[in-house]
């Protein structure tokens, strides 16, 4: 009918062809009048992230956590909006609370790894890395296969390590 608001659920489906199609800010927009039920929230966050509108993204995670204060994907995603914008030492002590509620999230140990490396921490940087290594082993291969990059990056990081310190 003419002259009402889409539900929430059409706003839903054009937020996800939206982004099938790279739109990104489009996506996060449409999200924006869809409600905020945590589904919705964590999409628009998502989006804005991939929209490279972290600040944004940021708000979105900060009503995630206060929520769901025990769930590690809202500090790893805030983590994550520092670490896209090369503020690693921003980023690094979400990473760490990202792994205190999930121990074994091997995307949050690489990216901790990294952070901590460009922030010239490289013995921290050491530990995460290697902390990638053992917990991939640990995996399932389905797991494995999905993490194979995580180990690859990780892998490369601790041979140039290696090479630097004892060529």
């Amino acid at each position: 009918t003419t002259g009402t608001a889409p539900t929430w659920e059409v706003l839903l489906a054009q937020a996800e062809q939206a982004a099938e199609q790279k739109e990104w800010s489009q996506a996060a927009d449409l999200l924006a009048a869809a409600g905020d039920a945590t589904d919705i929230l964590d999409k628009r966050a998502f989006y804005l992230s991939r929209a490279k509108r972290y600040d944004e993204a940021l708000e979105a995670v900060a009503t995630l956590r206060t929520r769901e204060p025990d769930n590690f994907l809202w500090p790893y995603m805030t983590a994550y909006q520092y670490y896209a914008q090369e503020r690693y030492e921003e980023a690094i002590p979400w990473f760490r609370e990202a792994l205190k509620r999930n121990p074994k999230h091997l995307k949050s140990w690489w990216r901790a790894a990294n952070a901590l490396s460009k922030c010239g921490r490289e013995q921290e940087a050491v530990r995460c890395a290697g902390r990638v290594l053992r917990l991939w082993r640990e995996l399932p291969a389905g797991a494995q296969e999905r993490e194979r990059t995580n180990l690859a990056k990780a892998s490369y990081f601790l041979g140039k390590m290696q090479m630097r310190n004892d060529p």
